[in-house]
């Protein structure tokens, strides 16, 4: 096995590469239109260029939605192809290639070894909860791509102080920020690590230049995005935890990531008022903690050793500036997928971590070879192709219209009939409705509280319990039941 791995060790990162591409090409294709997608294309896609840029909806309640440099690329896209699906996700495609390649050469600066580098990108990538993200059209994957193009150019800086990996981390800083405002906790701290780093070296470069062009690039930065950021601030619209930093990310990250596999039950109670994820989390966390310990204990490389404490820096920074905004600002904490961009570092940060204690102990990347195994097991337990785990309730869309096109194919309707689309199914079905049955449907939205007598009524799983008795059951999907209106003979019996 040894042998064969070092055999064609040279092509083993871009095999994984394709592998993944593929498994994404296919969700890309196959998955329904989410409900933030739906929002993105319907409400920001289709202003102007230059009201995408500015955010100017005039509902500021939308405006977090609008992750700018997403929505650009998505109007670009349905200018190009039409409003397809598929079509509208291509640049994230595109986002994973720029990220798995930025990615490659992250880890090609910590090991030489082209096995611990196919398992550090393994640990890495094969994630079902990261990979969600990279086959649905929001700014999340594009701002996590261009964060590591940030990060590979900074780690550039520190071993070559050239003016120039200065500006092509802070070209990527922007893009990051651009596609998703979470991304501006990372900014500020990579400008700290920055001004730390050309202080530090003050002696060897231009100090003044260094200053001036990390200057002009966070003016720029600031006052493209001013605008936008303002109005996303002022929206009543927040996403994020109020519990507490442990609940909101460390817990809340474990439930999503362990969320579509079966064999692992997310509900499990340890104890009276403890989950077994909680429990899960304090582990997790203090394994983490030793875990970061012990490499700092080890001596290694001066660049691995700054490598992992500017990669504690980010994780800890992060966790200071959201607990701080918490605190005096009431700012949500870093949830769900927000905390996506800040698991780059964690990871980041671990396989360093690996990669000293390896060189020293070398039975140590036992450990690392059985993560890669169970990433593996996990995400392939939690494969699917019609829903993601922020918007697992959404998975019907395609398969009820097709359904609906049977049932609607050579019929005479003397009037255009109407579908009622129970409030969280609708943006989903609503994509498809609104483009599939332009002439034959006449889609809208309903939260169940006033029966406008609608020819067909979707509602999801929980709430068929609601639907009026003057409707009948067609079909029970996997996450939903389509009704049909009683005919007048039927309802007037």
């Amino acid at each position: 096995m040894n042998r064969f791995l070092h055999k064609y060790d040279n092509k083993l990162p871009a095999l994984l590469g394709v592998l993944l591409f593929i498994y994404l090409l296919f969700r890309v294709i196959l998955m329904p239109i989410t409900i933030d997608e739906y929002t993105s294309i319907n409400v920001h896609a289709s202003m102007s260029w230059w009201d995408i840029i500015k955010t100017g909806q005039p509902n500021i309640v939308w405006a977090p939605n609008n992750h700018i440099l997403n929505t650009l690329f998505i109007k670009l896209e349905w200018a190009i192809f039409g409003k397809k699906d598929w079509a509208l996700r291509l640049h994230i495609l595109g986002a994973f290639v720029v990220c798995f390649i930025y990615t490659v050469k992250i880890f090609q600066r910590i090991t030489t070894s082209k096995i611990r580098q196919v398992l550090y990108l393994i640990i890495f990538f094969v994630n079902p909860y990261l990979l969600d993200f990279f086959g649905i059209a929001r700014g999340y994957a594009l701002s996590i791509a261009a964060f590591n193009a940030a990060f590979y150019y900074f780690m550039l800086y520190t071993e070559e102080l050239k003016i120039k990996n200065l500006r092509y981390a802070f070209v990527s800083l922007f893009l990051a920020v651009w596609a998703n405002f979470s991304a501006l906790y990372v900014l500020t701290l990579i400008v700290v690590l920055f001004c730390y780093l050309i202080y530090s070296n003050r002696k060897t470069i231009r100090i003044k230049q260094a200053f001036l062009a990390m200057a002009i690039a966070c003016c720029g930065i600031a006052g493209i995005i001013i605008v936008p950021l303002l109005k996303t601030l002022r929206s009543e619209e927040s996403y994020g935890g109020k519990t507490g930093l442990f609940q909101d990310t460390v817990v809340n990250y474990i439930y999503q990531f362990i969320h579509f596999n079966p064999y692992i039950n997310r509900h499990a109670v340890f104890a009276p008022g403890w989950k077994y994820i909680e429990v899960a989390g304090i582990g997790f966390l203090l394994l983490w903690l030793l875990f970061q310990f012990t490499g700092i204990l080890i001596k290694s490389s001066k660049y691995l050793t700054r490598l992992q404490y500017y990669c504690l820096f980010l994780v800890f920074g992060i966790a200071g500036i959201a607990e701080f905004l918490f605190i005096f600002f009431h700012v949500p904490l870093p949830s769900g997928r927000t905390e996506l961009l800040y698991a780059v570092p964690f990871y980041i940060g671990i396989c360093v971590v690996f990669e000293i204690i390896i060189l020293k102990w070398k039975f140590a990347v036992i450990p690392v070879y059985l993560m890669a195994i169970f990433s593996c097991w996990h995400t392939y337990s939690s494969v699917n192709f019609d829903k993601t785990i922020e918007w697992w309730q959404t998975g019907d869309a395609k398969r009820v219209v097709r359904y609906l096109k049977e049932d609607l194919g050579g019929k005479s309707n003397p009037k255009k009939q109407t579908i009622g689309i129970e409030t969280w199914q609708y943006p989903s079905l609503a994509f498809y409705t609104e483009t599939v049955f332009k002439d034959e449907l006449n889609t809208q939205w309903t939260d169940l509280g006033v029966d406008n007598h609608y020819d067909y009524l979707f509602v999801s799983e929980e709430k068929t319990n609601m639907v009026w008795p003057d409707y009948e059951l067609l079909k029970k999907f996997r996450y939903g039941s389509l009704f049909k209106l009683k005919s007048n003979e039927i309802r007037s019996q």
